[in-house]
């Protein structure tokens, strides 16, 4: 069964907002406890959607109720239908802002010359160029080509149309249905159909991973710097 995990292992959260209270005033303190929580919430939010997702497919598998979605014969299956759509989209788009979240933190716990307007992830990778051990962890991160389907798609969906989620109901199969998003293209690059709950699970995993390195990364940082002093 695909599905979304809720990491055991963690980093210290409590150990890197003590390191980096000794840098910062209270206000920056404040800022940097709301930003970690923002963080690991986006990740709560997703990790809902996906399953919200789950449960409403799950609704459906059973042949009479597949044809009736399949055929929109009622105002129930408009809306699941509707919750399908739109707990796929939030899942991706909570993903995707789990990016500038983890960039907005490294920013300020690190205090990068950036100002609030000029914080983004690329700029955070360039001016993490000193800390050899996080701007690998952060090339990793933005490196992968699952990565970069996230980022294309969450800003086609945003700054252009929506790209539709095909489900593909099945009478005859072991799996009940298949869930992909449309091929589609966007700043001359194209994608391909993506497996959906496929994709979801790989990328959120993955990410989930790296966001923990790069806090205990950001950990070591600051210890290195506290002994420093």
């Amino acid at each position: 069964m695909k599905k979304i995990e809720n990491q055991n292992m963690k980093a210290n959260l409590l150990q890197l907002k003590e390191l980096a209270n000794k840098k910062v005033t209270s206000a920056i303190s404040k800022k940097i406890e709301l930003i970690i929580e923002s963080l690991h919430d986006r990740q709560d939010f997703a990790r809902y959607h996906f399953y919200e997702y789950k449960d409403v497919m799950h609704t459906l598998n059973n042949d009479k109720l597949k044809i009736e979605q399949a055929l929109q014969i009622n105002n129930k299956n408009k809306k699941d239908a509707i919750a399908i759509k739109a707990n796929i989209t939030a899942c991706m788009q909570n993903i995707h802002i789990t990016h500038d979240i983890l960039a907005y933190l490294i920013a300020t716990v690190l205090n990068l010359d950036l100002n609030e307007r000029e914080i983004s992830f690329v700029k955070v990778k360039e001016k993490s160029s000193s800390f050899i051990n996080l701007k690998k962890l952060l090339e990793d991160f933005s490196g992968h080509n699952d990565y970069k389907y996230l980022i294309s798609y969450s800003n086609h969906t945003k700054h252009r149309f929506h790209i539709d989620s095909k489900l593909t109901f099945h009478f005859t199969q072991d799996k009940h249905y298949t869930a992909i998003f449309e091929k589609f293209s966007f700043k001359g690059n194209s994608y391909t159909e993506q497996a959906i709950e496929s994709f979801l699970v790989r990328e959120f995993n993955r990410e989930q991973k790296l966001i923990i390195a790069i806090e205990n990364e950001l950990i070591n940082i600051l210890q290195m710097q506290d002994e420093d002093n």
